[in-house]
């Protein structure tokens, strides 16, 4: 769960720069394909 706060402050952080939100999604779309 820590991970995924992580990755959501960097993303309020940036809000705004293209990559980190492309980034930002990517992360998501990953950590969906991925079994926990």
């Amino acid at each position: 769960m820590t991970a995924a706060v992580d990755r959501v402050d960097g993303y309020s952080a940036s809000y705004g720069d293209l990559d980190s939100i492309v980034g930002f999604c990517d992360s998501l779309a990953h950590d969906a394909a991925v079994p926990q």
